[in-house]
């Protein structure tokens, strides 16, 4: 006979706090023995909300064989999350940690998941990617990166709870002639209004150059802060910046600053900084 694990629930009314596993046997009353959930009320947050509160209640949620609990149990707390329960271990996930509470900070990681598990989670949690041949044409849509990165890419992995790949490193580039990797172009669904059936990458390409141009001849000034130079209390000078007061004053731009936020003593500058002024960007006032 295959052993069985409960998977359970901590909760207090309609409240779930945490959702959990464990081998013991329901009581005459259709509930868990308290006395049987010693591992998990190690953890300071269910402890208090056990402390001091006679409605909590333990409820088994359902038997699984004990080669499935966690995966079970990870499916429970995905849906009771999205409900919008404060559950415990939800936050770990949204962490991004995988396995389960060792005690000591720690969480284990490489479960091997099935299909179906990867489903649901994808559905709770993951973004689609489009992918689109040589000549533009539809290709797929993949439910994750995670699974596109397992099947294309062959680079997937977790580190330090985060799955890497080369993949998301493709989809942050602006440029779509970038987005060409494995014999394909690669785009978050959410790009797109729907998803298209070709994608026309000369045409994306000459609006996002058009789009870098328009940033380069636009932005000809920014604001900086002036810099206010006393003498004996009053203001002799009004710098531009802090390069421009430097170059002056013969001293460095960084020693400026420091002295302006206070985080630097001169007995020869009292230099504050002013309001601000809207100056030309590449202004050369020297090397000092």
């Amino acid at each position: 006979m295959t052993e069985q694990a409960t998977i359970y629930c901590i909760k207090t009314g309609e409240t779930i706090h945490y959702i959990g596993k464990t081998v013991s046997e329901t009581n005459a009353e259709g509930g868990i023995n308290r006395s049987n959930l010693q591992y998990p009320y190690n953890n300071p947050g269910i402890r208090e909300v056990f402390m001091g509160n006679d409605s909590v209640s333990v409820v088994p949620i359902k038997n699984v064989p004990m080669s499935d609990w966690y995966d079970e149990k990870l499916l429970e707390v995905v849906e009771e999350h999205k409900n919008n329960h404060p559950l415990l271990n939800a936050q770990w996930m949204l962490d991004g940690k995988r396995g389960y509470w060792e005690g000591t900070g720690g969480f284990w990681e490489g479960k091997t998941r099935d299909p179906h598990t990867l489903k649901r989670l994808s559905e709770s949690k993951n973004k689609q990617i489009l992918q689109f041949d040589a000549n533009g044409n539809h290709v797929k849509t993949w439910d994750s990166g995670r699974e596109a990165a397992l099947e294309v890419f062959g680079d997937y992995r977790v580190v330090k709870g985060a799955g890497k790949t080369s993949l998301y490193s493709v989809l942050r580039s602006q440029n779509p002639k970038t987005r060409f990797k494995h014999g394909s172009y690669w785009f978050w669904a959410s790009e797109f209004k729907t998803v298209p059936k070709k994608i026309f990458v000369k045409i994306m390409y000459w609006q996002y150059r058009k789009n870098q141009l328009r940033k380069q001849s636009v932005r000809t000034h920014h604001s900086l802060y002036t810099i206010e130079h006393y003498v004996r209390g009053k203001v002799p000078r009004t710098f531009d910046n802090a390069k421009h007061a430097a170059h002056v004053l013969g001293v460095h731009h960084s020693f400026v600053r420091q002295v302006c936020n206070g985080r630097k003593k001169s007995k020869n500058y009292d230099l504050r900084y002013g309001p601000k002024k809207l100056q030309l960007i590449h202004l050369d006032y020297g090397k000092k």
